[in-house]
C-alpha cells in the first residue's frame, strides 16, 4: 500500500508528463521518475534574485527541539502514520496509516484526522486494498479533500474526494475517467483547498487539461482554465497555475482572487516565465525548484528572488516542498529538511514524516519507537542563523 506524506495549501506544479508527484512512503523515488522530466522544459529567463546562498545544515536547535517536545502527543492504535497535510485553524494533522484492525485481515490503510492537543484520532474513510494509496491531501477547515489512486500501475486513474470535519460528510467531487471512458497514463491531480472550495486540474483530452474549481456551498464546478496547464496552488491572495503555450516552452502564471475566484491579470513579480519541477504556495512565499538541485523562493510582499543550492552530498534532493512561515520543508525520500528562507541555514528531523501550512509545522514519530505527532509554530521561534 502506497500511503503518501503531502502538505496542505502547498501544491506541486506540473503538466501532463512531466508534472510533478506526491510524496510516498514507499514509491515516492520511482513515481517522480515516472512523471517528472525536467528535459521538457527549456530554461527561461530569471526573475530578479539576489546571489545564490549555499544550504547549511547542523543539529536541530535547541529552541527547536524544546518548542517540538513541548508540542508531542502520543497517537494510540496507529502505526506508520504519515502527516500529509496540516489545520492550523483547526488545529488537526491529516494523514494515513497502516490499519492494525484484526477485523481487517488485508491491513488496508486509513485517512485519519489526529488532534494535535490531544492525539485524538478520527477516523475519515478506508482506502480499497486494490487501490495505490492516497496521492495528494489538503485541507482548510472545515473540508479536507483527497486523491484516492484507485490503480496500483497508472497515477492517472484516481478520484478526488472530499470531507466535511463538522458535519463528518464525505462527497466525490471529481474523477479522472475521460468521456469515452478510458484513463490517461501518469496523468495525477494536486487538489488545493481554498476558502469554500476545493481546485485541481482534471485531465479533458490527450492535449487539454482544465484547471477546475468545486463550490461546497453550491455544489457547482468552475473552469478558471483549459490548456496545457497544472494543478493549482494558493501564493499569497491568489490562486495560481502553471501554464505551457507549446511543448518545449516556459511556465507562465494565470491567477484569480484566492477568495472571489475572479480573475485578475498575474502581478508583475509572478509574470516572469519560469521552469517548475516542484512548487509550493504560502501567504509570504512561492518556493520551486528548477532543477532538483537549489531552491527559489519568490516574497509575495515585494516580488524578491532568494536562491539556495543544496548540499552536493546525494541526499538532499529538492522534491516534495512545504512551504510553512518563512521555512521550506521538503522530503528527499530519506530525509525530511528544514531551512529558513531568509538565511539558508537549517537541519534534518530526526523524526519520521512532515509537513507544514500556515505558520505551523507537525512532525511524526520523535520519540522513540511509539507512535507521536509534533507541532510547533514557527512564528514562535527565532531566525535560524547557524547550522
Amino acid at each position: 500500500m502506497v500511503t503518501s506524506r503531502s502538505p496542505a495549501l502547498v501544491i506541486l506544479l506540473g503538466f501532463l508528463g512531466w508534472s510533478s508527484a506526491s510524496c510516498s512512503t514507499t514509491a515516492s523515488v520511482s513515481v517522480a521518475q515516472q512523471t517528472a522530466s525536467p528535459a521538457a522544459v527549456a530554461p527561461p529567463s530569471s526573475p530578479p534574485s539576489t546571489a545564490p546562498k549555499q544550504i547549511c545544515l547542523g543539529p536541530v536547535p535547541a529552541t527547536w527541539s524544546s518548542a517540538l517536545a513541548q508540542g508531542t502527543v502520543p497517537i494510540s492504535g496507529i502505526t506508520r502514520f504519515g502527516v500529509q497535510a496540516v489545520d492550523p485553524t483547526s488545529g488537526l494533522a491529516y494523514g494515513a496509516y497502516d490499519s492494525t484492525d484484526p477485523r481487517d485481515p488485508s491491513n488496508t490503510s486509513q485517512i485519519a484526522a489526529v488532534d494535535l492537543k490531544t492525539g485524538a484520532v478520527t477516523e475519515i474513510a478506508k482506502v480499497p486494498p486494490i487501490a495505490g494509496g492516497v496521492g495528494w491531501m489538503s485541507a482548510a477547515d472545515p473540508w479536507l479533500a483527497w486523491v484516492e489512486l484507485d490503480s496500483q500501475t497508472n497515477l492517472g486513474v484516481w478520484r478526488l474526494f472530499a470531507w466535511n470535519r463538522t458535519t463528518h460528510e464525505t462527497i466525490q467531487v471529481a474523477n479522472s475517467q475521460l468521456s469515452d471512458g478510458t484513463y490517461l497514463q501518469g496523468r495525477e491531480t494536486y487538489p488545493v483547498v481554498g476558502r469554500g472550495y476545493v481546485a485541481w486540474a482534471e485531465p479533458v483530452g490527450q492535449s487539454a487539461v482544465e484547471v477546475r474549481v468545486f463550490r461546497f456551498d453550491t455544489r457547482s464546478t468552475l473552469v478558471l482554465d483549459r490548456g496545457m496547464v497544472s494543478s493549482p496552488l494558493l501564493v499569497g491572495p491568489y490562486l495560481a497555475w502553471g501554464k505551457l503555450s507549446s511543448l518545449g516552452g516556459s511556465i507562465s502564471l494565470g491567477v484569480v482572487d484566492a477568495v472571489t475566484l475572479d480573475k485578475m491579470p498575474t502581478p508583475a513579480g509572478l509574470a516572469t516565465p519560469r521552469v517548475f519541477l516542484y512548487a509550493a504556495g504560502s501567504p509570504d512565499y512561492l518556493v520551486w525548484t528548477p532543477d532538483g538541485h537549489s531552491w527559489l523562493a519568490q516574497a509575495v510582499r515585494d516580488g524578491s528572488v532568494a536562491s539556495f543550492h543544496l548540499p552536493a552530498d546525494g541526499t538532499h534532493i529538492a522534491q516534495f516542498p512545504f512551504a510553512a512561515g518563512s521555512d521550506v520543508i521538503w522530503w528527499s525520500g530519506g530525509l525530511t529538511t528544514l531551512v529558513d528562507l531568509r538565511t539558508g541555514k537549517g537541519f534534518d528531523f530526526p523524526g519520521g514524516s512532515a509537513a507544514g501550512a500556515g505558520d505551523m509545522v507537525v512532525v511524526t514519530g520523535l520519540k522513540g519507537e511509539s507512535e507521536t505527532v509534533s507541532s510547533v509554530r514557527v512564528s514562535e521561534l527565532e531566525t535560524l542563523n547557524n547550522c
